[in-house]
């Protein structure tokens, strides 16, 4: 009685602190609004690995700095249709995703500083369809310079 009274006691504690014993996200998460970004680490605080894939896509996206606690991203990250997203420092913590990395039709000037902590890509990296990214100054992989990518390490797919 005591061992399973211990137990609960435990697990009461994790879950108060806002710690997760479940994956978080196994079917994904997708961010469609600015507030939606800013609340995920107040209500996901233990949440730092993402098991499915993230998705960002919002017409009011300036910013991704409400989900600095993520640090792995097992799926893809496709941040796409973000018309005003110009700052990413958000994903500074961000050192692993485990699909593509796709940022597309994104129609504003962002710059790629918050992706200084990625370090490996386990599928394709894909930059397409940003009219206004006309500078990719920064990181070379291969012959393609990308800035804030200075740390990756490992594209285990192609580059777009």
């Amino acid at each position: 009685m005591k061992k399973v009274l211990g137990l609960l006691v435990l697990l009461f504690a994790f879950s108060s602190a806002g710690f997760t014993l479940n994956p978080c996200f196994p079917s994904g998460i997708t961010f469609s609004t600015q507030h939606d970004i800013d609340i995920y680490k107040e209500i996901n605080a233990g949440c730092t690995e993402i098991i499915g894939d993230v998705i960002i896509e919002g017409n009011d996206i300036v910013d991704l700095d409400g989900i600095d606690i993520i640090t792995t991203i097992n799926g893809s990250l496709i941040i796409r249709n973000c018309p005003i997203l110009t700052n990413t420092s958000g994903l500074l913590n961000l050192s692993t995703i485990g699909g593509n990395f796709e940022f597309r039709n994104n129609d504003s000037k962002p710059n790629f500083h918050g992706f200084a902590g990625l370090t490996n890509i386990g599928a394709d990296l894909i930059i397409q369809d940003n009219d206004v990214l006309n500078s990719l100054k920064g990181v070379t992989v291969l012959s393609i310079t990308f800035p804030g990518l200075n740390n990756v390490t490992t594209i285990l797919g192609d580059i777009y």
